[in-house]
């Protein structure tokens, strides 16, 4: 049997950060000064010779320019420095050097327009100059890229197969070098991202910015596992697109170590996951992409003349894709919607598999020819009416994925009518009247489901829709 993990979200509001324009500006700006300032040392050389000779009235203006993006680069450097990605005592070097480069460049621009009588002082300038710029230039990319960044002799770092040892550490032998490879360039001595390392059990245990709190399920650790699951074009998927991905297999043992508390003490056995199981859960994970709704082979498309009362009143009706017989219907604008509107339904049961009633005006007396929907996958209940006794009739809605009761007054009684339903991957809780406390009795009923008590991001549409929930 495949196993899931699930992560309980309990911040009331989406994690943030301000982020200093200055600062971001900062990988931008710094390839002026090193390409002018390289050049107008270039074209100091050149200029000992005589074809080279007229290109020296250009070096002024070349080490000018290049002395206001060193300023420019000092200053950005300076706040983003600031903005807590980086340890202070790793890029205290990188920024003096840099603060270096940015005065030598000024005290040059002042030798050009006030040059004394010394022989080839501008060429001895522009060489200390571009001394400083390749210095303060690999500071600044050992602190981006490693240490090792431009070493020549580096090893290749080669992905290592996981070894089902049972007996093996799950943090030291298997997700800290999962970790080393792939999460500390941004998350480690160094750089920090979120104000996050990775790179020592101590560091993972605090977390991020926002702490580790109750074990893995609040902050930054839940957080890691949500944005590991997230599509890679999303901005916010770890780690970064055109880095190193994580393999399904990874993930799965990250996500199932962070369940058990994250303890560096934890075996492989402990986790219960062997390779069958993993690959198992890889498959599960794989195919739910593609049965996020039920087959219905047999099942005939439904006639515009059905769904003509419904747009009259002012639904909007599609189907899952052009010829489908499946149907997606949204109620949301419809503020009047009430109990007495269910009847329009009648004949298109078998065919509808979304419907939205969010801040309907619906209550438990819908939720009966709901629960008659053969092939409801995913269902909007947030801002409604409906209560523990009505959710209590969905028992019976076999095929149902995805369940929103944001908003509403239902409890962990509620919840618990739902532990029979098979296909229930996700359930929305933000603003509910369900307990922190009474969600790890519920995960132990519902392994496979994972319930959001946060609001950090909620589908508004369709599965390739999504809105962050304010």
């Amino acid at each position: 049997m495949g196993y899931k993990c699930i992560y309980v979200k309990l911040s009331s509001k989406p994690i943030s950060k301000k982020i200093n324009p200055m600062g971001v500006l900062h990988p931008l700006v710094i390839h002026f000064p090193i390409a002018l300032l390289l050049l107008a040392f270039f074209l100091e050389v050149y200029g000992l010779s005589a074809t080279g000779k007229k290109y020296k009235a250009a070096i002024p203006l070349i080490t000018f320019l290049g002395g206001i993006g060193a300023v420019f680069s000092a200053l950005s450097g300076y706040f983003l420095m600031n903005q807590g990605d980086y340890e202070v005592s790793s890029v205290e070097l990188h920024r003096n050097w840099g603060i270096g480069l940015a005065i030598g460049s000024a005290l040059l621009i002042g030798l050009y327009r006030f040059p004394p009588k010394i022989p080839h002082i501008h060429l001895l300038g522009q060489g200390a100059l571009s001394i400083l710029v390749l210095v303060t230039g690999h500071l600044g990319g050992n602190l981006t890229h490693g240490e090792d960044f431009l070493s020549l002799d580096k090893p290749k770092k080669e992905s290592k197969q996981i070894a089902f040892n049972q007996n093996a550490l799950v943090y030291a032998d298997i997700i800290a070098p999962i970790f080393e490879e792939k999460c500390v360039a941004c998350h480690g001595k160094t750089k920090q991202k979120g104000k996050l390392k990775l790179d020592q059990i101590e560091n993972v245990l605090k977390g991020g910015k926002n702490g580790f709190y109750h074990g893995i399920e609040e902050g930054k650790m839940a957080l890691m596992s949500h944005r590991m699951r997230l599509p890679l074009s999303d901005k916010q998927h770890m780690p970064p697109k055109g880095k190193t991905q994580l393999t399904e297999k990874e993930i799965v043992i990250i996500e199932k170590w962070l369940s058990l508390g994250a303890s560096p003490k934890l075996l492989l056995k402990d986790l219960q996951l062997t390779e069958e199981v993993v690959s198992s859960s890889m498959e599960e994970t794989n195919m739910a992409k593609t049965a996020d709704w039920p087959s219905v082979p047999d099942l005939a498309a439904v006639s515009e003349t059905m769904l003509t009362p419904l747009r009259d009143r002012g639904m909007v009706v599609l189907p899952l894709a052009s010829g489908h017989p499946l149907l997606q219907i949204n109620c949301q604008s419809l503020s009047d919607f009430s109990d007495k509107d269910g009847e329009l339904f009648k004949g298109l049961e078998k065919n509808i598999a979304s419907i939205r009633l969010s801040g309907t005006r619906i209550s438990d007396k819908s939720l009966k020819w709901i629960s008659g929907l053969p092939n409801l996958s995913k269902l909007y209940l947030d801002n409604t009416l409906i209560t523990d006794e009505g959710i209590a009739l969905l028992k019976n809605t076999t095929e149902l994925r995805y369940l929103n009761l944001v908003g509403t007054s239902i409890t962990e009684k509620g919840l618990r009518a739902l532990s029979s339903l098979p296909l229930l991957k996700s359930v929305y809780l933000y603003q509910s009247e369900v307990k922190i406390e009474d969600m790890a009795e519920i995960q132990q009923r519902m392994p496979k489901v994972y319930f959001d008590l946060g609001g950090y991001k909620i589908d508004t549409l369709t599965m390739e829709v999504r809105t962050e929930e304010k």
